[in-house]
């Protein structure tokens, strides 16, 4: 009889150990419940934080004008669900309490624009005109080497036409001529034309003047030659230099490309040559440099520089007028 009840309470006391286990095991984890709950809580407005401040830099990425669209992707959708949480939302600019600990919020403030124009990029010369030396220089540049540089340095420069203007015989035509003589050494053109135009010029004759210069073919209208030229220049380089321009001229009917400028890659120039400054300025010359009269000393050295010595020689009465 003692045997089977020691055998009875051995069996409740070994079931009764059983039950405490499996009682712990199931009884932690309901224990825990709050504490994870709360660990839950704490997980959550940290994503929502995260969340709101990676949505609040993609906005400043944005443009003004986009800045109502919610983001795309994978975060807007953690986002969304964030917002319809019952918690208050994370406030948008960092206060006292948060700020140690959460990063402060991006700047959404764009600097202003200034109003300043941006200037545009200068083609590169191959040469700088002021580095020509004497050697890359006729003899007769001396008493205009200033315009001429000027005239080498528009060729570099964002303006498309150049007026050069000044009083009869203070050497326009002489400068022309040298920047088609010197220009290849400070800018590529695939052609440089020098073309006069006459008091009565028309659009028909300085056709007949650019067409003799080009080689191209005569057309019998003024439109077909027009379109000659224009096909011709169209895909090229180049430099018109119109000496002796007495009233305003429309390119666009003679067949010059345009608009004048750089267009493609390809530099369009043109430098007009008058008396009369107006004329430039109809021609379309915003820059224009002006040819004052000589004084005798640089008279007299371009024009011993473009006789010679020997034909000078030669006519002994020279020096009477000159005396």
């Amino acid at each position: 009889m003692e045997l089977q009840l020691a055998a009875v309470l051995g069996s409740l006391a070994l079931g009764g150990a059983l039950l405490a286990l499996l009682f712990g095991k199931w009884w932690q984890p309901l224990a825990d419940a709050d504490k994870r709950v709360k660990e839950l809580a704490d997980e959550v407005d940290a994503l929502r934080a995260r969340c709101a401040l990676r949505a609040r830099r993609r906005r400043t990425r944005r443009r003004p004008s986009a800045r109502g669209t919610a983001p795309a992707g994978s975060s807007s959708t953690w986002c969304a669900w964030c917002s319809t949480s019952s918690s208050p939302p994370v406030p948008t600019t960092p206060t006292s309490s948060t700020a140690s600990s959460s990063p402060p919020a991006p700047c959404t403030s764009r600097a202003p624009r200034s109003s300043t124009p941006r200037r545009r990029r200068r083609r590169p010369l191959l040469r700088q005109p002021e580095d020509l030396d004497e050697s890359d220089l006729p003899a007769e540049t001396g008493p205009i080497r200033a315009h001429l540089i000027g005239m080498l340095r528009f060729l570099g420069d964002c303006d498309a036409a150049l007026g050069v203007w000044g009083a009869g015989g203070v050497g326009k035509s002489t400068a022309l001529r040298l920047v088609r003589e010197v220009c290849g050494r400070v800018a590529r053109f695939d052609h440089v034309l020098v073309v006069a135009a006459s008091r009565d010029c028309t659009v028909a004759k300085l056709q007949k003047e650019v067409v003799a210069v080009l080689g191209l073919r005569d057309a019998p209208t003024e439109q077909a030659q027009a379109a000659g030229i224009l096909g011709f220049l169209r895909d090229k380089s180049f430099l018109l230099l119109l000496d002796g321009v007495w009233d305003r001229l429309d390119l666009e009917r003679v067949g010059i490309p345009q608009p004048l400028g750089v267009v493609a890659g390809k530099v369009r120039k043109v430098v007009v040559a008058s008396r009369s400054e107006a004329v430039c300025a109809d021609m379309g010359c915003r820059k224009k440099i002006k040819m004052e009269c000589w004084n005798e000393d640089d008279a007299w050295s371009l024009f011993e520089a473009s006789v010679g010595d020997d034909a000078i020689g030669r006519h002994p009465q020279i020096f009477l007028i000159t005396c």
